[in-house]
């Protein structure tokens, strides 16, 4: 299998989301995730840039959610260098362990963007 997934959204929707509904980054966001967002403090844009990255994972693999709480089994974590990897849990990490993604995010004053891109794990034969 391999897909590509891309999503953008503007900063501003994100921001009135976020002003309007406090149950949001919980609802969406996994607790590491949310744990890293937090202590970091991030600001909206690099909220939004990784809300992205969930919707660009979806388009990707090319199937639909059900609910926005699933969201939080798709998790973008910052490694030490700062470069996003994407961590799959529970439904998400066991359905597609054969396979590996590529993200990219970026965001202006007024849009996040993100793309995704699946592939399948490289094994050697040794």
């Amino acid at each position: 299998m391999h897909g590509i997934g891309i999503d953008i959204v503007e900063i501003e929707r994100f921001e009135r989301i976020l002003s309007r509904n406090k149950i949001f980054l919980h609802s969406c966001f996994g607790d590491e995730e949310f744990l890293q967002i937090s202590e970091k403090k991030f600001s909206c844009a690099s909220i939004a840039a990784r809300f992205c990255v969930k919707e660009a994972f979806i388009k990707s693999i090319g199937i639909g959610i059900r609910t926005i709480k699933e969201f939080k089994f798709i998790q973008i974590m910052q490694e030490k260098s700062g470069r996003p990897r994407l961590v799959l849990k529970d439904k998400f990490e066991k359905l597609l362990s054969e396979l590996e993604f590529s993200l990219s995010l970026t965001h202006s004053k007024t849009c996040a963007c993100a793309v995704v891109i699946c592939f399948p794990k490289f094994r050697t034969c040794l």
